[in-house]
């Protein structure tokens, strides 16, 4: 035949059971499978993996979506292993009521990127145990808005150092300006000025 249903195998009101102990292949111009309950596509045994590709090397698109109105609407979850995510390109995370990403028991999150771009209008916190930042080019951190306070601080009441240092070999390897203000310095025990 050469119609779309040349073989039409249909279950009126029962099922349709297909077992193959040696493997299953299907292959077609186009598949398309389509369920009213709920549906699973499952690989069981140890070191067994499933993959879902798009190949050709073209504008092809990987789409998973979901109708659901829960938190959990698109549910990816790892019971024992972790969850590796590399783009070539750019990845984005675009949420309409906002973008939460909670970690806990890692040692560490690695965030490698050309350019890192964040950008929020309601915030940014970042805590750590310990958070170093390091540029090689040209950088700095920038509070804009009038009446808007930038504060380094070591709190805590110890033996805490706030340490700024210069490796420039200028005048002016270390420059404190106050462009409008003056400059308010409080020492409660020695404050020492060697040059």
């Amino acid at each position: 035949g050469t119609g779309t249903n040349a073989i039409d195998i249909n279950a009126t009101a029962g099922g349709i059971d297909i077992d193959a102990n040696a493997g299953f292949t299907l292959d077609a111009t186009t598949i398309s499978i389509d369920g009213t309950n709920d549906s699973n596509l499952t690989v069981s045994g140890l070191d067994k993996n499933l993959t879902l590709a798009a190949l050709g090397g073209g504008t092809q698109t990987i789409t998973v979506n979901s109708a659901g109105t829960g938190t959990n609407a698109i549910d990816i979850n790892t019971t024992a292993g972790g969850i590796d995510i590399d783009a070539n390109g750019v990845l984005a995370l675009d949420g309409a009521s906002g973008i939460d990403i909670g970690v806990s028991h890692v040692s560490a999150i690695d965030l490698n990127a050309t350019t890192l771009d964040i950008d929020t209008s309601a915030g940014f916190t970042l805590d750590a145990t310990t958070i170093s930042i390091d540029g090689t080019d040209n950088s700095n951190i920038t509070v804009n808005g009038e009446a808007k306070n930038l504060t380094l601080a070591a709190a805590g009441g110890g033996a805490q150092i706030l340490t700024v240092n210069s490796a420039g070999t200028g005048t002016n390897a270390i420059d404190i300006n106050a462009t409008a203000g003056g400059i308010d310095i409080d020492a409660n025990g020695v404050l020492a000025l060697d040059g």
